[in-house]
């Protein structure tokens, strides 16, 4: 049995983590959030740099296809990405 004690020692640094926003989708049909899993090859990526809605860098924007659980709309959801650390 080790006799040190549990934890991080005293004055040991935090780890950063990376932090990502997301805001899900709407049907726009009903507007539910509900949604099924994306559909395999229904995924279109356009790499372009930018800001979003929110004012955060992205470098590509993906479109993903699935289809909405309460009315059965397909649709297609956007994301930004940023994939290239600066």
């Amino acid at each position: 049995m080790s006799t040190d004690k549990p934890g991080r020692k005293p004055g040991s640094r935090n780890k950063e983590y990376v932090h990502a926003i997301s805001y899900p989708g709407r049907c726009p049909a009903c507007q539910s959030t509900n949604r099924s899993p994306f559909i395999p090859g229904g995924t279109t990526t356009q790499e372009i740099e930018g800001n979003d809605p929110q004012g955060e860098p992205y470098d590509a924007v993906v479109w993903r296809k699935c289809k909405c659980l309460d009315c059965g709309q397909l649709r297609t959801e956007r994301s930004y990405e940023l994939r290239k650390k600066n």
